[in-house]
């Protein structure tokens, strides 16, 4: 049986729309998680934050593909009557995605005053395209559902901040740990928390806090280049419970909460033998992110980990 080809538009296949929207949700996702860092008396501007860059940096790729697939629509059809290919995309899921497009552009052009962002090519031409999409639904008669829709989008960014809340604040009510665990959180260890529920997905072979933080340790300990490339390739493997080849997401923040949760013990006992004032929680975690991490692109493959799993635990000793 023969198929018929996709259509296309350009160079962007219109079967991608869903995937570049959940990837701009994803993405969107993450930098949210940057602007609710607590980073209040560190003297440090949200916008020179390590997870805000790292966000912004996402957030901006995914822009890419939606600018692209925007204009090539809007030029396709320039000058179509009634536009038929925009409508079923844009106009014929209730004006659910331009509004969700909308929302999203909204909250980065507010968190980004100040930044880059504000000024960045990919984010004023979306913006600029969707208002274009937008102006073109609204003379197609969309103009009441659209208005809805883009009133459901704001309340559907907002529940979701909402619910974060909600969730930070059952976090602060003690009780024991389902998976009995030590949680690490805002520098402290707290045997008999509850884990954060968004690492409650993971599977019970890396939820030993114990063991890992254990094994971090030793990592800081060894001084055979040998026995630490060993080390962290068992590190990175538990870490790695899905054998993706690399850490992101869940396990990206497992590993930076171990290793910032030890580099912040050593250097507590440190400042505190040289009279000094406790070492901040954020800035030690964006200090390891740098190490680990140091393209910031919020993934950490076994060639970075062997190189800044070690630098991490080893340059607190200097």
């Amino acid at each position: 049986m023969t198929l018929a080809p996709r259509p296309s538009l350009g160079s962007v296949d219109i079967g991608d729309i869903d995937n570049l929207m959940m990837s701009m949700h994803r993405s969107v996702q993450h930098f949210k998680k940057a602007l609710e860092t607590k980073h209040a008396g560190t003297g440090e501007v949200l916008q020179d934050t390590v997870k805000f860059k790292r966000g912004k940096t996402r957030v901006l790729e995914s822009l890419v593909g939606l600018r692209r697939y925007m204009d090539d629509i809007l030029r396709r059809e320039s000058g179509v009557e009634g536009r038929p290919e925009l409508m079923k995309i844009f106009g014929d899921d209730g004006c659910s995605k331009i509004a969700a497009l909308h929302s999203w552009t909204q909250l980065l052009n507010d968190a980004g005053q100040g930044s880059s962002i504000e000024t960045d090519s990919r984010l004023t031409n979306v913006i600029s395209l969707g208002h274009s999409i937008e102006e073109i639904l609204t003379d197609l008669g969309l103009g009441k559902a659209l208005k809805l829709a883009k009133q459901e989008a704001k309340e559907r960014l907002q529940a979701e901040a909402d619910a974060k809340q909600m969730a930070a604040e059952m976090r602060r009510l003690p009780r024991t740990s389902m998976f009995g665990v030590m949680d690490v959180r805002d520098g402290e260890y707290s045997p008999t928390e509850e884990v954060v529920p968004e690492m409650h997905s993971l599977p019970p072979c890396i939820m030993n806090t114990m063991k890992r933080l254990s094994m971090v340790s030793m990592l800081d300990k060894v001084e055979s280049a040998r026995d630490a490339l060993d080390l962290i390739d068992t590190l990175f493997d538990v870490y790695d419970h899905d054998a993706s080849g690399s850490l992101s997401g869940e396990k990206y923040d497992l590993a930076i909460r171990d290793f910032t949760a030890h580099v912040h013990q050593e250097a507590s006992e440190r400042h505190k033998r040289l009279g000094w004032a406790p070492p901040d929680w954020t800035f030690v975690e964006n200090w390891v992110t740098e190490m680990v991490d140091p393209n910031l692109d919020g993934e950490i493959n076994r060639e970075e980990a062997q190189v800044g799993f070690k630098k991490a635990v080893d340059d607190i000793d200097d």
